[in-house]
């Protein structure tokens, strides 16, 4: 139905096939994990004998995905038929999808890779996607709208399984919207493509580029001018990076927005003496006029993810205490203030910290 037979898709930290016998003993415990099923709709599976009813509803038409992180099997990614009663679309081939993701693999950004990949490969056959989540799914809602899915529908469905009357959001996300659909920045339905790879020398040039006009934007009204016009000299800058490029020490990844370079990570193990279990997010720099659109959680996400597979259990960041839009931003991924402060180029910065170790209550579906 999907065209995923003899099919491999790849992304930046995952692989995409169809579910194989293989991959049921990943899956058996993920499925046992009712933080995990019951954002989804159904309890967890219990029994051998349950999960293999399950499994095979699920596979028996061709219709699930494994998502695969280093050969093991996180999650599934699910596509079944889709009625609608908008009359904008009530003549298009649609369908709905679903996708679930383990605890333990959760707020590392996999659920947003997932759709990424796997909406655009559908778009490819189909004419629209929707995406159902429960009202109060809070980080599936967040998921699919940073995947540029838009608002379709409420209403009210009966989940026998669950034994409960549920709120239900619907969205979709189209080969073309209608008129007045389209999210703001974005020239047509697809989300744009991102990209993140390692940098390597020879970009020396683009990163010092994405820095110097980052520091300008975003600390005109924080350093003074004639340290702004120092730090931001492009060839100091480029100088510095084709450095940092050549220690092992230090991980720097480039992102790019529909091929043009956009954004920078930069980590390593901290340097404050704080331990060998610490690592340190050194920068994240985008260039302002993508600012507030997920670029940046993206970048993070996948520089956490990095940390995580290390062997670090934190990490921690300094910012200046007056970066207020940075601060809300690091917030809002889950890092705290320490307590401790220090003097950079004449202003005060403040240290954050997040523990690297997934939450057991965290859950990634829809």
């Amino acid at each position: 139905m999907i065209g995923m037979e003899s099919r491999t898709l790849y992304s930046q930290n995952l692989t995409f096939r169809l579910l194989r016998q293989e991959d049921k003993p990943f899956l058996y415990p993920i499925l046992q994990e009712p933080e995990t099923t019951r954002p989804a709709g159904f309890p967890p599976v219990q029994t051998e004998e349950a999960f293999e009813r399950f499994w095979n509803g699920l596979t028996q038409y061709n219709t699930a995905v494994a998502i695969l992180l280093e050969d093991r099997c996180i999650g599934y990614y699910h596509v079944h038929k889709y009625r609608t009663d908008n009359p904008e679309l009530k003549d298009k081939q649609c369908v709905g999808i679903g996708f679930l993701i383990g605890r333990r693999y959760c707020r590392r950004g996999f659920g947003t890779e997932t759709l990424l990949t796997m909406d655009a490969f559908l778009l490819e056959r189909f004419d629209c996607i929707f995406a159902d989540y429960f009202a109060e799914n809070t980080a599936s809602r967040k998921t699919i709208e940073k995947c540029g899915f838009r608002f379709d529908e409420n209403y009210e469905m009966f989940f026998e399984e669950l034994g409960e009357q549920k709120q239900v959001v619907s969205n979709v996300l189209t080969r073309q919207m209608p008129a007045g659909g389209k999210p703001e920045g974005q020239s047509g339905t697809a989300p744009p493509a991102v990209t993140i790879r390692d940098a390597v020398p020879g970009d020396e040039r683009v990163l010092a580029l994405i820095q110097t006009r980052s520091w300008e934007a975003a600390f005109r009204d924080i350093l003074p001018a004639d340290t702004l016009t120092r730090l931001t000299d492009s060839r100091t800058a480029e100088e510095m990076y084709a450095r940092v490029l050549k220690n092992p020490e230090i991980r720097v990844a480039l992102e790019s927005v529909d091929g043009s370079p956009h954004g920078i990570t930069a980590w390593g193990r901290n340097r404050s003496a704080l331990g060998d279990d610490t690592a340190e997010l050194i920068c994240i720099h985008s260039l302002p006029g993508g600012w507030r659109r997920g670029y940046g959680s993206a970048m993070l996400e996948r520089a956490l993810a990095e940390m995580t597979r290390a062997g670090f259990n934190r990490v921690i960041l300094w910012v200046f205490a007056e970066n207020s839009r940075a601060r809300r931003f690091y917030e809002k991924h889950g890092f705290s203030l320490t307590g401790k402060a220090q003097t950079a180029y004449g202003a005060e910065e403040v240290m954050y910290e997040k523990r690297l170790i997934p939450k057991e209550d965290d859950a990634d579906g829809a």
